[in-house]
């Protein structure tokens, strides 16, 4: 595949592969499984943080230009790099600038009264509240946080922090601080990477200040592309496609939080659903489709293309949110891997791992009962994966990460929805360069007869060709999905 226009597998390394054997996942670790991401069709690898930090998840960074020891070394990651580029395997590293670790030099400098780091943080008397209630805010998807404008003993100031008191946020304003994290991107961009993950991207300035922070990230991406011009920055944007627009040129691409949301809620269902990003949850609509919302998220710049997703290491798990169903989990899968854009898939999903909140249960060790077992949790919902299922769905996503793969096109292509007049029945065509694909999956639980679309054969099934009767009407099964194109001249 052309890189970007490929699929993306999401390790979070603590719970992915152990290489020593301390029950930690590592990156030596996770270098000898690089062939099992290849091998599921994925060519592209996000790594969760993996800077030092008093954290299990990292988010709260101490040193970043450093390895956990936890994970391994500077060497280690060197390594990695090396072997998944032999193997064609791009990689890209969540960048986490919107806030540091209160562990940080920066920060315990500034609280020891150094003026220059006190700069890199934000601050306001105390006497610049009149209540409480004013160093608050209400909770998102993003954030379950209320508290921003926290207390330290001794202190007559207050900081701010958008996601809890040990994370506190960056001072932007601060022409130092631009300058180090443009340092950090060109110091892991030279050993190798082939692009970042931004974290909370939306979150530099408080968020009536959106202008301030694309102007940012656009300056940022100048000076990542004077390193590597073809530099892939994933852009973490929490909201619907309509406040996410303002971030498109600056980004590569946005995970479309929409379009996860829309494929889960028409699976949930069985009906053809939308749905957008509210408050701190979703709203759906009987209105609309998945199509509609992957359409209304393209955008006209060039290079950018929509990242597209079931779960990630902040929701609950697919298998989980469908409540167990392993039929509405492959669906799910179908329709993430038919409609265009970047998927992305969160390590597990392919073998239908489970996982409910609190995020430590979203994170669950990968089973591989091996001597690559990670054991630094005892998993909640995973304690006796079932072979079988993890055989079945691991086959259906290597399936069709194949079967798309042999379109490069696809990615960056638009949707033409498709009205079957059935509400259970999600219908689209892919429009590309050489052939249109046409694409018909059945959302309930009862098979439907349909009549073959005109000038169309049958090129994929997910309950295997050999088994569908085709004549000019044919059946399309429960919870299926199947794939058409031009009959050849």
């Amino acid at each position: 595949m052309k890189w970007p226009l490929s699929s993306i597998y999401e390790v979070f390394v603590r719970s992915f592969a152990d290489g020593n054997e301390d029950g930690i996942g590592d990156l030596p670790g996770l270098r000898d499984q690089l062939d099992y991401i290849v091998g599921l069709g994925c060519d592209a690898l996000w790594l969760t943080p993996f800077h030092p930090s008093p954290s299990y998840h990292k988010y709260d960074v101490t040193n970043y230009f450093d390895v956990d020891p936890e994970y391994g070394s500077i060497a280690d990651f060197e390594d990695l790099i090396k072997e998944a580029h032999e193997k064609d395997l791009k990689v890209i590293m969540d960048l986490v600038v919107n806030h540091c670790s209160r562990e940080h030099l920066w920060f315990q400098s500034a609280l020891k009264g150094d003026p220059e780091f006190r700069n890199y943080f934000i601050w306001k008397p105390k006497n610049a509240f009149k209540s409480k209630k004013q160093r608050r805010k209400g909770k998102s998807g993003d954030s379950d946080n209320t508290v921003i404008w926290h207390e330290i003993d001794g202190h007559s100031d207050l900081f701010y922090a958008y996601f809890w008191e040990g994370m506190p946020n960056l001072n932007y304003d601060n022409p130092a601080v631009r300058n180090q994290v443009f340092e950090i991107g060109r110091f892991w961009l030279e050993k190798g990477v082939d692009g970042f993950r931004l974290d909370a991207a939306m979150h530099l300035y408080p968020d009536d200040q959106v202008d301030d922070t694309v102007a940012f990230w656009t300056e940022f991406k100048k000076e990542m592309q004077q390193v590597n011009p073809k530099v892939f920055l994933l852009g973490e944007v929490w909201k619907d496609l309509e406040t996410q627009s303002k971030f498109k040129e600056c980004f590569s691409s946005l995970f479309s939080f929409d379009l996860s949301y829309s494929i889960l809620e028409s699976v949930k269902r069985g009906l053809i659903a939308s749905a957008h990003v509210s408050k701190d949850a979703w709203k759906a609509e009987d209105r609309g489709s998945p199509a509609e919302i992957y359409n209304e998220g393209i955008a006209p710049n060039p290079g950018f293309i929509q990242s597209t997703f079931l779960s990630n290491h902040d929701q609950e798990r697919v298998v989980s949110f469908l409540k167990n169903n392993i039929h509405k989990a492959k669906l799910a899968a179908s329709i993430l891997l038919t409609l265009p854009g970047i998927p992305v898939v969160y390590y597990g999903e392919e073998i239908g791992l489970k996982g409910k909140k609190p995020d430590e249960y979203l994170r669950e060790p990968y089973p591989w009962c091996n001597q690559y077992q990670t054991d630094w949790m005892q998993p909640k919902y995973n304690k006796q994966p079932k072979p079988e299922v993890a055989a079945l769905l691991k086959d259906h996503y290597k399936t069709l990460l194949k079967f798309r793969n042999q379109y490069p096109e696809w990615a960056g292509s638009e949707v033409v929805p498709i009205d079957l007049k059935d509400p259970e029945l999600f219908a689209f065509q892919i429009p590309m360069v050489d052939e249109e694909l046409q694409i018909i999956h059945n959302l309930s639980d009862e098979a439907k007869p349909l009549e073959l679309p005109y000038g169309m054969t049958p090129i994929f099934y997910t309950c295997g060709l050999e088994n569908m009767e085709i004549n000019e009407f044919f059946t399309i099964q429960s919870y299926s999905s199947i794939i058409f194109k031009p009959n050849t001249p």
